[in-house]
């Protein structure tokens, strides 16, 4: 169905939902609107299904760690674009390669009064970073916090972390959400995921998973990160805070034009211009954390040859596929394997790279032609989401003279189809939520869980290990990097085609709501009149 008609069929779709279905967004049940007045309340449509529990160090999803974030804060916090500054960490030092000093803010408050100290600190880095650390359980977001041997108490508010080998770990930190040890350690498991607790702006009142969870305002919240944007005479300005969980995008964009929900996320493009003709509503976007990408098989003929690996790369129009398919929500990427970098932290304004991959059409023909190849036919596998953006590459290929097809598998099932090597090309996406380039070994070095094109290259691996312990802020860090990028351009085991950027969007009367770039709703800011 091409995007005129898929367009009318939405609207059809959503003005039915919103005269009919608005009300089953709250399939816990509704609120009680006289309740509702009573505070100034902020109800948020997250796109997905909901976490199965907002433990912090239990979960691996977006909508989970939004939740957690909102109740409990971290030792750094993402700014809208999704750089970070310090919240709970006045200062992370590191002494030696292997040794970092945390200094923490004094004055913090659990929400049942009692001091955050270093000992909770070193509590939640041991429950998340350490082996068996979650009681005889290892955290799922154990490989978010690298490679840490250690957390020691040096005094009330310094915590000393070892690590078992040289790691940058700069960004890492940000994936430490505290924990309270003492209420933790006398109410248990069970204890606290009835009353979780934290050091953050708002309070869980009640977990109703998977429908909704709802927070009220910690009336001692110490403010937060000075850097967040958004004036307001308190922080938060809000006094309650509803999270509904709806994985249907018609639902989501009923319940927020009928006013169910203030705020919504991950809008599909299709229903930006229904949402922007509404003069109660504002869309806004940010830049994605998310590239969708080409690999190839690099063990199988012709695509071991990389002259027809760069011919393909020169065939895909990326500005094209932007603009046509995303209507201009989506940057393209012109191959280069790692996200726009942040300019607010140290080392990132070093990243901005050309790519010498741009749609140049004869280049490909005669790339191929070099390598004495012409009209071979080949399959793209990919999954059932991407079907809209791969037909266009196909045919952009088939324009250069290849005979292309496209199959459709499930997730998974296409995953571990391609670790075998014996297929040709994966259309497939890669989330990077640092955005850190030299995360990049992720797709390309053996045994990393994104190599799907079954690259290896010593020397580049080598590079980047040594890159990762000079560091990005480095001079020789990014020197390292970019000698080991150039071999990634010139052998391009994958083609990165275009990140989708982050839509989100909010009534007209919520202030100081910004899209996440790493999907993520802050509400330490957000208030409503």
């Amino acid at each position: 169905m091409n995007l005129k008609y898929r367009m009318f069929f939405a609207v059809l779709l959503v003005f039915f939902l919103v005269g009919n279905m608005a009300s089953a967004v709250y399939a816990g049940g509704n609120e009680d609107s006289a309740q509702d007045k009573e505070f100034k309340t902020i109800k948020v449509g997250y796109f997905g299904d909901a976490p199965p529990t907002i433990d912090p160090a239990n979960h691996r999803t977006r909508g989970a760690q939004t939740v957690v974030r909102n109740f409990t804060d971290g030792l750094l916090q993402a700014m809208p674009d999704g750089s970070l500054v310090p919240d709970l960490a006045e200062s992370i030092t590191q002494v030696d390669e292997v040794t970092y000093e945390i200094k923490l803010r004094q004055g913090v408050t659990f929400h049942n009064g009692d001091l955050m100290t270093a000992e909770d600190v070193v509590f939640s880095i041991e429950r998340l970073a350490i082996d068996g650390g979650m009681e005889g359980e290892t955290s799922p977001r154990k490989s978010l916090m690298g490679p840490i041997a250690s957390a020691e108490k040096k005094d009330d508010y310094t915590v000393i972390v070892k690590l078992l080998n040289p790691d940058y770990m700069y960004r890492r930190w940000y994936n430490v959400e505290i924990m309270p040890k003492k209420y933790f350690e006398e109410v248990g498991v069970d204890g606290f995921l009835k009353q979780p607790i934290g050091v953050g702006p708002f309070k869980v009142v009640d977990v109703d998973l998977p429908y909704q969870v709802v927070l009220e305002r910690y009336e001692n919240y110490y403010g937060g990160a000075a850097e967040l944007p958004g004036e307001v005479d308190r922080i938060p300005p809000v006094d309650r805070v509803i999270f509904n969980f709806i994985a249907e995008d018609a639902t989501r964009m009923a319940a927020l034009l009928s006013g169910e929900v203030d705020i919504i996320t991950n809008v599909p493009t299709d229903y930006v211009p229904l949402l922007q003709a509404n003069p109660d509503i504002k869309v806004d976007s940010e830049l994605g954390s998310t590239f969708v990408y080409l690999a190839f098989n690099v063990n199988k003929a012709p695509f071991n040859d990389k002259r027809v690996r760069q011919a393909i790369a020169y065939a895909i129009d990326y500005d094209l596929i932007c603009e046509k398919i995303f209507s201009g929500y989506a940057d393209p990427k012109y191959g280069l394997p790692f996200l726009e970098p942040f300019e607010g932290e140290a080392g990132y304004g070093q990243f901005n790279v050309q790519s010498p991959y741009h749609y140049d059409p004869e280049k490909a023909k005669a790339l191929l032609e070099e390598a004495g190849v012409s009209g071979f036919s080949a399959t793209i596998d990919t999954h059932a989401e991407f079907i809209e953006q791969v037909q266009p590459v196909a045919q952009m290929l088939g324009d250069i003279g290849l005979n292309v097809s496209v199959r459709v598998w499930e997730t998974g099932v296409i995953q571990q189809e391609f670790k075998k090597w014996e297929r040709d090309m994966f259309f497939n996406a890669r989330g990077m939520g640092s955005k850190d380039p030299f995360a990049i070994d992720g797709s390309f070095s053996p045994g990393q869980a994104h190599n799907y094109c079954g690259y290896s290259n010593p020397t580049f691996d080598d590079l980047i290990k040594r890159a990762k312990i000079e560091g990005r802020a480095s001079s020789e860090g990014r020197a390292l990097f970019f000698e080991a990028l150039d071999i990634i351009l010139e052998d391009i085991p994958i083609v990165s085609i275009y990140s989708p950027r982050a839509i989100e969007a909010c009534r007209s009367n919520v202030k100081n709501f910004f899209p996440s770039g790493i999907g993520r709703v802050n509400l330490h800011r957000v208030d409503i009149e």
